[in-house]
């Protein structure tokens, strides 16, 4: 663990109200957050395609439930 986040460190703000925690910022120097590649449009780093695979993993429990409900 001391491996891996040897790196975390940096500030977070939060906003407390009531008994619940909002966190309001996030400051690292060691952020991976560059606003020069943050976008989805265009960019080298993320391909559209990606996504479609992303869709699939992500529903995947959703449809093993459906297969597994209607007996296949």
């Amino acid at each position: 663990m001391e491996k891996i986040t040897e790196t975390t460190t940096g500030s977070v703000t939060l906003k407390l109200y009531k008994g619940s925690v909002t966190v309001t910022g996030r400051k690292s120097p060691h952020s991976l957050y560059r606003q020069d590649i943050s976008s989805f449009e265009n960019s080298l780093i993320y391909d559209q395609a990606d996504a479609a695979g992303f869709i699939r993993l992500y529903g995947l429990p959703m449809r093993v439930r459906s297969m597994l409900k209607q007996g296949i």
